[in-house]
């Protein structure tokens, strides 16, 4: 099984400047414990909730190429914390046959388990309207 690998954080900041290797070494040891093969690496630093990311927009449109068989990321936040993007990405691997798995657990569509897609979809996109919030907040309290 040919594997796309998508990894991504929020911000340059100085604390998310080991996140994207610590990523990319899970997927590694992931995918070599399966025997299978890593076809392509794609990594943003940007907000899940923007939905202009130049590598998860490579990545749609290797999926609808075909160059890969599965797409695996850490957790379902890494592809998005945008509700119409995340059924938008769904919609891309569905019609391109193509897997996809989350590190922690959450959705493999190997095993059928990603009959609560649109719940982790919610989830993500309400953590990061309450985060914006939060921040929003603490400016104002500043």
């Amino acid at each position: 099984m040919k594997c796309a690998v998508y990894a991504r954080v929020s911000t340059e900041n100085e604390s998310q400047k080991t996140s994207i290797p610590a990523q990319i070494k899970l997927f590694e040891n992931y995918i070599k414990d399966k025997g299978w093969e890593i076809a392509e690496i794609y990594t943003d630093v940007k907000s899940g909730t923007s939905i202009n990311r130049n590598g998860m927009n490579q990545l749609l449109e290797d999926a609808k190429a075909k160059k890969f068989d599965i797409i695996i990321a850490k957790e379902f936040s890494r592809i998005s914390r945008n509700g119409a993007f995340s059924y938008e990405f769904r919609d891309t691997i569905r019609e391109n046959n193509i897997h996809f798995i989350t590190l922690d657990g959450t959705i493999n569509t190997l095993d059928n388990s990603s009959n609560k897609f649109g719940l982790y979809a919610w989830m993500a996109e309400d953590e990061a309207e309450r985060c914006s919030i939060r921040v929003k907040s603490s400016y104002q309290a500043r």
